[in-house]
């Protein structure tokens, strides 16, 4: 089976506590493969992207994400020795060579696997070191506060955390030779003044490579150490500009008959640029949606877009989320055979004194179907208006009679 690779890598050199201008480097390898196994994956909570930036949306794209810490610490560290056995040039000091005194283990950080979990999900759908809100990655920081130094991307399509890493290794020769050519990955890893390192590998079937990598580096110190469980078949919310979003509405393909129900389908159209052109993705709204009929007495609509249909004729169904809407026409076939399934809101006694009003808060579920009706036993103790507000006229007991279709409730009123 073929498959692509491409590795991206965003170096921060850091010197007495400064750092210097972002570089960038980008490279594409190709090589043939087998498909190794999917990883066993168990539920874990997943990370959050921070605040929502102006004229951004959140959204939300579905994957699973690994857990290989052990892993990766191992393969990671396997090449720093391996470059200070071998004396290759060092990153921070091209002219002097590694030694064996140079070596330090690279630590796992928690805080930077949550980054890396985030800029994972975020570099499936835009591919480059600027995250799709239109921030730099080192905007992105933990509940802790941490953030990242150095942040290297790698895209493919396996299902494990090791290929990423090796693509990255896989610039060794061109680092020891001086080439030119892309190195930022490599040197990374076996710069020995990163302390502490966080990898994350989101799987996203639906992206232009199911496999997104980040790494996340650190010099800082004293950082904790914990591994997060890996999550699987999971929502991962990012923020998107809105300029890269374009709302979908799925069109109703059939007819509605009367009594029956459709889910209507609201997407995000997310098609971000990178440094990579992406294709368009349909993403889920995170925020708030409103649903609407334009003819209740036609087609209902509840809060989960949920459609059903009432009696024949047309309506138009709008979704909004934000600055997001669509519309759809859906068309209703037949009489209305929706029943009214129960009415609430009716205490079964009430009293009042003369003179006073009160307002009956009834609810015929599901809402839209039926007309709520008011009747009172006897006028001149208590009234009732067709919005259900009750008046107390004179001392004495009546019955008020609420209907909603073939349900109705009663409500005692007794006037003092």
């Amino acid at each position: 089976m073929k498959r692509k690779w491409i590795a991206l890598v965003l170096s921060v050199s850091v010197l007495a506590g400064t750092a210097a201008v972002p570089a960038f480097a980008s490279e594409i390898q190709q090589e043939i493969s087998e498909m190794p196994a999917v990883e066993t994956l168990q539920d874990h909570t997943l990370a959050e992207t921070d605040s929502v930036e102006e004229n951004c949306v959140l959204v939300g794209l579905k994957g699973s994400y690994l857990a290989s810490a052990d892993a990766a610490l191992k393969r990671i560290n396997e090449i720093r020795k391996e470059a200070c056995k071998q004396g290759v040039q060092d990153p921070r000091d091209p002219n002097r060579k590694l030694t064996m005194s140079d070596y330090v283990p690279v630590k796992w950080s928690s805080d930077l696997e949550y980054i890396a979990r985030v800029r994972a999900a975020e570099a499936s759908v835009y591919m480059d070191h600027q995250r799709p809100n239109g921030t730099m990655c080192f905007s992105q920081a933990s509940p802790n506060g941490v953030q990242s130094w150095g942040e290297v991307l790698a895209w493919n399509n396996s299902n494990d955390m090791i290929t990423g890493i090796d693509q990255w290794y896989g610039e060794k020769q061109d680092w020891v030779k001086q080439t030119g050519g892309v190195t930022g990955h490599y040197t990374s890893m076996i710069n020995p003044n990163n302390l502490y390192v966080g990898l994350a590998t989101f799987i996203c079937p639906d992206a232009d490579f199911k496999n997104t990598t980040s790494g996340e580096f650190s010099f800082e110190t004293g950082l904790d150490e914990g591994q997060a469980k890996a999550v699987k078949n999971k929502v991962q919310k990012i923020q998107v500009q809105n300029q890269d979003v374009k709302a979908y509405m799925e069109p109703f393909k059939e007819k509605l008959a009367s009594s029956k129900t459709v889910q209507a389908k609201f997407y995000a159209n997310y098609r971000g640029s990178g440094f990579y052109q992406s294709r368009t993705h349909k993403l889920s709204f995170e925020d708030t949606v409103e649903w609407s009929s334009s003819n209740p007495k036609v087609a209902a609509v509840d809060e989960k877009g949920v459609v059903t249909g009432v009696s024949a004729g047309t309506a138009k169904i709008t979704a909004k989320c934000g600055v997001f809407e669509e519309s759809r026409t859906i068309q209703v076939t037949g009489d209305a055979k929706v029943q009214v399934k129960k009415i609430t809101g009716v205490p079964k006694r009430k009293t009042l004194k003369k003179g006073k009003k009160w307002s009956i808060k009834a609810k015929a579920t599901p809402k839209n179907v039926a007309k709520l009706t008011y009747k009172s036993s006897d006028k001149k103790v208590a009234s009732v208006n067709g919005k259900g507000v009750v008046k107390a006229k004179k001392k004495g007991k009546a019955t008020i009679t609420i209907k909603a279709g073939s349900l109705k409730k009663t409500c005692k009123i007794t006037v003092k």
